[in-house]
């Protein structure tokens, strides 16, 4: 639920009939899965497939596609700290190579929120919604959000979140989809984490590089 209003998801064919939803209602049924909502352990993971683009300085694009397979390596009372190995890999277009995008990896570890229903009800009460759907434990919202660029300018832009009821809020953002984004969930094996290489990652304050603290250096000592 932390992006709830981030993501527009085509809508497709479905076998079971989609039920419209209230606010309270959708929060009713939030406050009944709230066991489900707020379940994590050490090693759950999640796989994300996000695809967008960067504007260049010529005002032309380049598109990319990048994997984040996210791990929990640890829970210590409302945090967690997450791993996130990840992917980039820009289009092998005439501007992205003239823009000098390169395809990388990359091991970053940071701290996050650990899912709560308190976090999840004031995301929905927080939300724009235009409509809420239910079709078995798939729940779908059209709300109106706002995207921030990189040089700062907000646009408005009408999205949708898809999400499974039956997995935890680390993990239940199953589908998103914008004008300018479009990111894709799904379930990761759980990992061992004392198998982790940790010797060599980026630490950053939170799940978010442009605006948070960072640093490189061997952490392996953050498991202990």
């Amino acid at each position: 639920m932390k992006v709830l209003l981030v993501g527009i998801l085509a809508l497709g064919t479905s076998v079971v009939s989609a039920q419209s939803l209230t606010k309270a209602q959708f929060a009713a049924l939030l406050q009944a899965k709230k066991v489900t909502l707020e379940t994590v352990n050490v090693g759950m993971s999640k796989s994300t497939v996000t695809t967008s683009s960067v504007v260049l300085e010529d005002g032309s694009k380049c598109a990319y596609t990048q994997t984040a397979i996210q791990s929990i390596l640890k829970i210590e009372a409302e945090k967690m700290i997450v791993l996130s190995r990840e992917n980039f890999a820009p289009e092998l277009t005439p501007a992205c190579v003239a823009a000098g995008l390169q395809a990388f990896q990359e091991n970053v570890i940071f701290y996050e929120q650990k899912p709560s229903l308190t976090e999840d009800l004031a995301d929905l009460e927080a939300s724009d919604a235009q409509s809420i759907n239910k079709a078995g434990d798939i729940v779908t919202m059209l709300v109106n959000g706002t995207i921030t660029a990189e040089d700062g300018t907000v646009t408005k832009e009408l999205v949708t979140v898809k999400y499974d009821l039956t997995k935890s809020s680390f993990k239940n953002i199953i589908l998103s989809q914008s004008p300018s984004v479009s990111a894709q969930t799904s379930e990761a094996a759980d990992i061992d984490v004392t198998t982790v290489n940790l010797t060599d990652v980026v630490f950053c304050e939170n799940n978010d590089a442009d605006n948070s603290d960072c640093m490189r250096g061997d952490f392996s000592d953050i498991l202990f």
